[in-house]
């Protein structure tokens, strides 16, 4: 037997995304999604999750990249741009490219144009929004759009803290597969259309390797779509196609078909010890 674990990121980067999620919840396969605590509505969008917190793991997702940070923007220069709201996850990247010709993607090791201390203090006070929203620490521990080590290594530190499993290391278990093989680059419209989360997992030439692992991770962005947020970043109409596939009753054919049940961080971290 497999285990699922269906994790839709970006709770709370517009009330369209909390929205698509929940309903991602309640009729299809999420059953673990990071919240943004620092967007405008984040005290609304933790009203709307508290009644499915017994069926999710709700985690956090570390965000350096959209809205203003719940720092005073004084206090973390080298996140913000000068009307202190964050670095673009665009800008962070092309700045990266530019300190680190060689390097292969913007999570690789190398110079980082965030101060660590400014990002170190940023998310502390976004996990420490967590726990005044939510009541308790997150479930899991994951980074947003760009992560290079400094800030990946921040972000296990306070895992480890919390005593909380992280994305992050999913990579280092054997038994664990993952993919994101079905999102097309580069994210025009066009191609975010085309984008099939359920095509592909059911495609027996791309599931095959996953089904060989216990768990099966797949990290998805459903949601529905607002105005806002087509000024959050690349993934916008692709939060739609996600969605449709999560809620899918092909999906779960599939998946009765294959011997997989859903399954989430706190099953997993468990498991683990």
């Amino acid at each position: 037997m497999a285990k699922l674990i269906l994790q839709s990121d970006d709770y709370g980067i517009t009330p369209a995304v909390a929205s698509g999620i929940i309903y991602g919840i309640e009729h299809g396969a999420i059953r673990n999604t990071g919240f943004f605590t620092n967007m405008p509505w984040a005290a609304e969008c933790a009203e709307m999750i508290k009644p499915y917190l017994d069926k999710i793991a709700l985690g956090i997702d570390f965000n350096l990249c959209n809205g203003f940070p719940v720092c005073d923007p004084k206090d973390v220069p080298t996140l913000v741009d000068a009307d202190g709201r964050f670095i673009d996850m665009n800008t962070h990247r092309r700045r990266f490219a530019e300190d680190n010709p060689d390097a292969k993607a913007p999570w690789a090791p190398g110079k980082d144009h965030c101060d660590p201390a400014d990002v170190e203090r940023e998310f502390r006070a976004q996990l420490e929004r967590f726990r005044e929203l939510i009541g308790r620490d997150p479930d899991y521990f994951h980074a947003h759009a760009y992560a290079p080590t400094q800030h990946s290594e921040i972000i296990l530190k306070l895992a480890d803290e919390c005593g909380k499993p992280s994305s992050l290391r999913m990579r280092d278990y054997a038994n664990v597969g993952s993919t994101m093989g079905w999102y097309i680059n580069p994210p025009t419209y066009e191609n975010q259309m085309k984008a099939d989360m359920l095509g592909f997992l059911t495609d027996p030439k791309n599931s095959a390797d996953l089904l060989d692992k216990e768990y099966i991770y797949i990290i998805c962005h459903c949601g529905y779509v607002d105005e806002p947020l087509f000024h959050e970043g690349n993934f916008n109409v692709v939060r739609t196609q996600d969605l449709r596939s999560a809620t899918s009753p092909k999906l779960f054919k599939w998946m009765e078909e294959n011997d997989i049940v859903l399954s989430d961080f706190r099953e997993f971290a468990a498991s683990q010890k």
